[in-house]
């Protein structure tokens, strides 16, 4: 959620290269930034609430620079509370990334002891911490060892050593990289903010780096030991995505979605029929995913479930704990995830490893966490999504499960194209539903994940409340809702042609407008969008429908298509 970039350069170097860094870091989702940089032996620290902006005009140029863009968890959005945070004497700021869950015993401990504690963050409770172990003649660095063993929860910090011109990085949980070149080495939380590195280094958990004048060292925050690591090439990896001839990422992401099919077909799915063949030998088979990643495991386990011919579930990370028990060495765990960096998948993953289960995965982002844990990982290739809102990762998820059963893209790839050719047609429809506080959209069988993804491009997009269900439930409590003033959008696939047509008389008959998204119009639609491709391309293309829907509606409301108020592209944090 959070974003950290930092430098330490032979020479002085721009402090803009940071605002810089930063800029490509608001994907993740923010509400306040700040900088810290080194000048005349002192500490400057620039703090702004909303968004970065214009690029700066002011800053000067030093060699040791750390920048931090915060999503408030403790404490509101001020610039008080915004990052960098210091300790009393100015000589130690840090940033941090999660959410130190001993928070309240920490500040209570503090502030006995007379501390000045100016935020309400939990960030500026560690910078205090370090200060009292350096103040009775610990070094800087056993101290962040120390006070970062003391830490409950998920947390990534990156310090600020002014004495001796270093920054230090520790984490668990969350992402920290670190960037090589010969001009200047870098730390960031993610790949693309690093500069002009030549190489890179990926910090593990328990892991603390140290960038100084005479180059990167890692230990082992438990006892200090040295660690060797492997530095990785950065020529393999795409560092940033441009917008090219597009008003917004969300556009492009929804207008590349033929060419990552393409790409996905070239390739052939080496890894994920691997993982449909461990699939065959388990007894247990759980797809695990948050938000657009579940919808898209639920559309692959109605598949497999088919193709196996044995229990397949999908479950929420963020409610993977019910499951635990039941897991054994038999069990397979397929994580689907488009960032690799998902704090609650994270954590289910190591419950999973810790009762002998094998895990695997499907992810986008390369070199993540998810990547590096798991026993077989199928990369997406999607190519870097900047949107908040998941478009091609989920059309890419389902696509990679498709390849591995045998079904062919090729005319599903044709239909896509012809349905963005043709997307004038969700226009009025747009309009319609612009002008409404509530929508509902029913779908049945396979047909119910889309009905759920596309309620949450809606409401990621619009801010209208859409509500995504199964068209069989409408009478078990939703349709009290259903009055001339609703609109339901109705998905109908060729297997449940007659009972969602019946759930379409149902609130037709209440007075709502429906729209149709299915292979032929029907008399009940009032509205109708095609599906022109076979059964197995159903799914495809009336999402694709639906995010075009959801990005002309934020379009006529005038919203940030890239970046939806409160949420974040990778949720790091609990």
């Amino acid at each position: 959620m959070c974003g950290i970039v930092g430098y330490l350069s032979h020479e002085e170097k721009p402090v803009v290269s940071i605002y810089q860094g930063l800029k490509k870091l608001e994907y993740r989702g923010y509400d306040s930034w700040g900088i810290v940089y080194l000048k005349n032996k002192r500490l400057v620290a620039i703090k702004e609430i909303g968004k970065l902006k214009s690029e700066p005009t002011n800053l000067p140029e030093s060699v040791l620079a750390l920048g931090h863009t915060r999503w408030a968890t403790h404490g509101g959005i001020t610039k008080a509370n915004s990052h960098p945070q210091f300790d009393c004497t100015g000589n130690i700021a840090l940033v941090h990334n999660g959410i130190i869950e001993n928070y309240y015993l920490l500040k209570k401990e503090l502030t006995q002891r007379k501390h000045k504690i100016v935020s309400d963050t939990d960030t500026e409770l560690v910078a205090h911490l370090i200060e009292e172990k350096v103040e009775k003649g610990m070094t800087i660095e056993e101290a962040v060892r120390q006070v970062f063993r003391r830490l409950k929860g998920y947390n990534a910090l990156v310090v600020m050593d002014k004495m001796q011109k270093r920054l230090l990085a520790v984490k668990t949980g969350s992402p920290l990289i670190l960037g090589l070149s010969k001009k200047a080495n870098y730390i960031a939380s993610d790949i693309n903010a690093l500069g002009e590195a030549e190489e890179l280094i990926i910090l593990l958990d328990g892991e603390l780096a140290e960038i100084s004048e005479n180059g990167v060292r890692v230990i082992n925050v438990s006892d200090g030991r040295e660690i060797p690591k492997q530095r990785i090439k950065m020529v393999e990896i795409e560092k940033e995505s441009e917008m090219g001839e597009y008003q917004s990422f969300l556009e492009k992401e929804i207008n590349e979605q033929p060419q990552v099919l393409e790409r996905i077909v070239q390739e052939d799915g080496v890894q994920i029929k691997k993982i449909i063949t461990l699939a065959k030998k388990m007894d247990k088979v759980i797809l695990v995913g948050c938000g657009t990643s579940y919808f898209a495991g639920l559309v692959a386990t109605e598949k497999l479930i088919k193709k196996l011919g044995k229990w397949v579930i999908t479950v929420l990370a963020s409610e993977f704990d019910t499951y635990v028990n039941l897991l054994d060495e038999k069990t397979l765990i397929i994580v689907l995830t488009q960032s690799g960096e998902t704090i609650d998948v994270l954590d289910a993953i190591i419950k999973a490893k810790q009762k002998g289960a094998t895990i695997t995965s499907v992810v986008n982002a390369p070199y993540s966490s998810v990547q590096r844990v798991s026993d077989v990982c199928q990369m997406l290739s999607c190519g870097m999504e900047k949107c908040v809102a998941s478009t091609k990762s989920f059309v890419a998820q389902m696509a990679v499960f498709d390849i591995a059963l045998g079904i062919d893209l090729n005319q599903r790839i044709k239909n896509i194209k012809w349905i963005l050719k043709n997307k004038n047609k969700i226009n009025p429809l747009a309009k319609m539903i612009s002008q409404k506080q509530h929508l509902f959209i029913l779908g049945r069988g396979k047909m119910l994940p889309i009905a759920l993804e596309g309620a949450l491009k809606i409401k990621e997009l619009s801010y209208i409340h859409a509500e995504g269900m199964a068209g069989g439930e409408l009478k078990h409590g939703t349709l009290a809702l259903i009055d001339k003033d609703s609109i339901c959008i109705v998905l109908v696939s060729k297997e449940n042609t007659n009972e969602m047509l019946a759930s379409g008389l149902e609130v037709k008959a209440r007075g709502a407008t429906v729209i149709g998204i299915a292979q032929r119009k029907e008399n009940v639609f009032d509205e109708f969008l095609p599906i022109r491709g076979k059964e197995d391309d159903e799914q495809t293309e009336a999402v694709v429908w639906l995010q075009l829907l959801a990005e002309k509606i934020c379009d006529l409301k005038r919203l940030d298509p890239d970046k939806p108020r409160n949420l974040a592209k990778s949720v790091t944090v609990k």
